[in-house]
């Protein structure tokens, strides 16, 4: 970005700056949110993903896994499972259950952060009403030295 900053400046183009506020706290903390959401929903479900495709070819037991291949749809695979009848032991049940509720909170923290995030505001006028304008500077003159206001209206 500094860049194409740069490369702007040598071309003659020149920024206006914009006409509205950011609080930057409010943006870091929406981003810090939306990282730990995503971290939060994306590795549970690549666990969910490799074991159960892995657990879905297995032909081993003798059994039928192919609900497994179920796990590789995000958020709610975890729990598609549940439905099928699928047989498994109460800590596969528990390792299910809480792999949907990391993908399903991570989700709604990672969506939840961008669609809360902190708006551009319209900064708020200075000491301007409606005609007037005022303007502070210093004054220097070989009697007097100080600080002088104008303004016209």
């Amino acid at each position: 970005m500094a860049s194409r900053r740069r490369e702007r400046k040598a071309a003659g183009e020149t920024s206006q700056p914009l006409d509205v506020d950011i609080d930057p706290d409010a943006v870091r903390a929406a981003q810090k949110v939306a990282i730990a959401g995503f971290h939060m929903m994306i590795w549970p479900y690549v666990l969910s993903l490799v074991g159960g495709s892995a657990v879905s070819e297995c032909d081993s037991c003798g059994r039928d896994h192919k609900d497994f291949g179920l796990l590789a749809i995000p958020i709610v695979g975890p729990f598609l499972p549940f439905g099928t009848g699928a047989q498994m032991s109460d800590t596969a049940k528990g390792v299910l259950i809480a792999d949907g509720a990391l993908q399903s909170l991570g989700a709604a923290l990672f969506l939840g952060s961008l669609a809360f995030s902190p708006k551009l505001q319209k900064k708020a006028p200075g000491p301007r009403a409606a005609g007037l304008t005022l303007q502070f500077a210093p004054v220097a003159s070989p009697s007097a030295a100080g600080f002088g206001v104008t303004g016209s209206f």
